[in-house]
């Protein structure tokens, strides 16, 4: 009964990775062509500001693979992703849509930052074992 948990905390921390390096990817070269234009006047935050946050949100992802600190991890990545989000689908047509898709990731976060990554991960006590 242990070993399915763990398994099925890998298998959604490695889920989890997959959507956030998704999002950060396929913002990435679409804001790399708008990098010098503001998005919106009221926000104020230009491309380039959202190139950086996706290409944090894809180191995210690549530590969540690696269950690297998975608590703080998914933590940080899921704040980042809904920011994300919301600056990229705010004027979106298909709100429904991004909505479910928002309360999706949500609901697959919430057990990785109450439980963990589980046991197979690369480094479990985050680098204090590496260091």
């Amino acid at each position: 009964m242990a070993n399915m948990i763990a398994l099925g905390q890998c298998a959604l921390r490695l889920v989890l990775a997959a959507v956030f390096g998704a999002q950060g990817l396929s913002q990435v070269s679409i804001l790399v062509a708008q990098a010098g234009t503001p998005l919106d006047p009221f926000i104020g935050i230009s491309g380039s500001l959202l190139v950086a946050l996706n290409a944090v949100l894809v180191t995210i992802a690549i530590w969540l693979a690696f269950g690297v600190r998975t608590r703080v991890v998914t933590l940080i990545g899921l704040t980042l992703y809904l920011a994300a989000m919301f600056l990229h689908l705010r004027a979106s047509l298909v709100a429904e849509v991004a909505m479910a898709e928002v309360l999706a990731v949500v609901l697959m976060a919430l057990p990785l930052i109450l439980l963990g990554g589980g046991r197979f991960a690369l480094y479990r006590a985050g680098w204090k074992e590496v260091l």
